[in-house]
């Protein structure tokens, strides 16, 4: 080892110099050009180009500049070029090609060039923002601020028919604007953060109703912080006027009972399915707001039984009321307690169980006003007796042998009877009187019975059908004989001419064909807009596109099974 150097250390020692050299050169002449000295700048970027072969971008762009100051723009423009064809994909070519022509009052030419490159290449927003300035510039009319042209009133008007996520964003237009807006109390009315992407804070809630002057009236919360029962402790004790409130986020019951009382204005109140509503909490919400008109909430039944119910009085203003029970055991709901809400119009039960404390009477809701019920999930031990008043009836998971007499719904415009095994006899008791007005009728992931159903449609309860829901229905002969089938072509021919006023149908999960989809068309062409053949084997595609063509919209999924095939490695 005699220390001497190999050919590689003295070809990487050469290198080495060469590229302090060039680097030398590339900073005096970055010097010259801040010294405002352009033609000693232009000599030592020129030795430092010639001496690399593949120049650096930010060399390129400082002799382009330089050129562009001594009055070359050819020479400016060739080394912008030179720019964009060593990387394509770099906003720097092209920006200096656009100053360039700038200078040169060829504005409307660099626009036209910004907008070519951002339409291929959508990733430079350097690129972006240099085209929205200089195109903001061509058109100086559409920089005028509105608050400094229009009246404040006028303003205000236009603001007020935001929502609430555009008034946020309005106030971080400028200083200005998030002055107008902030000094609006009027602006800041409905709280809605049920879109919030992040949860929301004390502090977030509290300045925002410091600017509704603690007047606002609707208030919708939801990704629930750790505080939240501190917000809405305060939100009920500083905004007294609050009208609506949806808490989509879980609430203990010590916070709700502590607020409940402060709400005394309350119109319409929706808890969180995660919420420690227990029944005392539902009646005290009732007793303790006067003025509510809507009330959803799910009652935990770990935490007491319907005994509470009989501190309620009559509940005039009361329209909407949706109440599920969740727990291990079902609670119970006896006519009484229904009798107080004669204002009631829309009813939803979910996993209740109805009974009649009076032995041999029926179960009746006794609500005149009552026009739509949904009944989810609920056990009876008597039958079931039906306002007349009602328009729309939900029954899901329910056991039809609660409506064993015939049922006298002649007002009845929507039933949907889903996820059933419904007997021979329970179908024709609730159309036993042949509603006229019958226009909605669902069926979905039932057993009905073939006899019942054609013997109602010779009946004509069905005349007046708009919309027909079959999916996943399975029909069955009689008793005796219970062989399932499910709807096919002979069934739709059976259909097809007693259903003149038809506008949508659905027979998804079916065995229909081609043939079906194509009698329907040509028979209901006046009236038929939507067919739904999702997961149809037996329909083609070719059906399918000539219903479309006809005019009729179709919707059609099927998602075959994937078997065998190579492994690719």
């Amino acid at each position: 080892m005699d220390g001497s150097m190999t050919l590689r250390d003295r070809r990487n020692a050469a290198a080495g110099m060469t590229g302090i050299y060039l680097q030398g050169l590339i900073d005096r002449g970055i010097d010259q050009f801040r010294e405002r000295n352009y033609e000693a700048a232009l000599e030592y970027l020129d030795k430092a180009i010639q001496q690399d072969v593949e120049p650096p971008l930010a060399v390129l762009d400082k002799r382009a500049a330089t050129h562009a100051r001594l009055g070359d723009h050819e020479a400016a423009v060739a080394d912008a070029g030179r720019m964009i064809r060593s990387d394509p994909r770099s906003a720097m070519g092209y920006l200096r090609l656009g100053q360039i022509l700038q200078n040169q009052k060829k504005s409307e030419k660099a626009l036209k060039i910004y907008e070519r490159v951002n339409n291929q290449l959508t990733k430079l927003q350097t690129l972006q923002a240099a085209e929205h300035k200089l195109h903001a510039s061509l058109t100086p009319g559409l920089l005028l601020d509105p608050l400094k042209v229009l009246p404040h009133e006028l303003m205000l008007i236009l603001f007020s028919y935001l929502d609430f996520v555009d008034i946020i964003n309005t106030s971080r237009v400028c200083r200005v604007w998030r002055h107008a807006v902030g000094s609006n109390p009027d602006l800041w009315m409905n709280l809605d953060f049920s879109s919030a992407k992040r949860p929301i804070n004390f502090k977030t809630v509290q300045n925002y109703i410091k600017r509704s002057a603690f007047k606002a009236t609707r208030l919708s919360t939801s990704r629930a912080a750790n505080d939240m029962q501190k917000t809405v402790c305060y939100v009920a004790s500083r905004c007294r006027s609050l009208e609506e409130v949806t808490f989509n986020t879980p609430l203990v019951s010590e916070s709700l009972s502590k607020a409940i009382p402060l709400l005394s204005n309350l119109r319409k109140l929706v808890l969180s399915p995660s919420s420690e509503t227990s029944m005392s909490i539902f009646t005290e919400v009732l007793l303790r707001c006067p003025c509510l008109e809507h009330f959803v909430c799910i009652i935990d039944t770990r935490y007491g039984g319907s005994e509470v119910l009989d501190r309620l009085k009559e509940l005039p203003v009361l329209e909407t009321l949706s109440m599920s029970s969740k727990g291990p055991v079902r609670m119970q709901l006896e006519p009484k307690f229904f009798k107080k809400l004669q204002a009631v119009r829309n009813l939803s039960l979910r996993n209740w169980e109805l009974w009649n404390s009076v032995a041999g009477e029926k179960f009746s809701f006794g609500i005149d006003s009552l026009q739509s019920l949904n009944l989810t999930s609920c056990n009876m031990r008597t039958f079931i007796g039906l306002p007349t008043s009602i328009r729309e009836l939900y029954l899901n998971d329910w056991d039809y042998t609660a409506f064993n007499t015939p049922t006298n719904l002649p007002k009845l415009e929507r039933l949907v009877m889903t996820g059933n095994h419904a007997n021979l006899q329970s179908l024709q008791n609730l159309l036993d009187t042949k509603p006229d007005n019958l226009l909605y009728l669902d069926l979905s992931n039932n057993v009905v019975p073939r006899e019942i159903f054609l013997r109602l449609l010779d009946a004509g309860c069905f005349d007046n059908l708009e919309m027909l829901v079959l999916n996943a229905v399975q029909f069955f002969q009689d008793e005796r004989d219970y062989g399932r089938f499910a709807v096919d072509d002979r069934f739709v021919e059976t259909l097809v001419h007693k259903l003149e006023h038809l506008k949508r149908f659905e027979l998804a999960h079916s065995v229909v064909t081609g043939v079906s989809v194509k009698l329907l068309v040509n028979e209901m062409k006046e009236t038929l807009e939507f067919l739904r053949l999702d997961r149809c084997p037996k329909v083609s595609k070719d059906a399918v596109d000539w219903a479309r063509n006809q005019g009729v919209q179709v919707s059609y999924t099927f998602f075959e099974p994937l078997f065998g095939g190579k492994r690719i490695r």
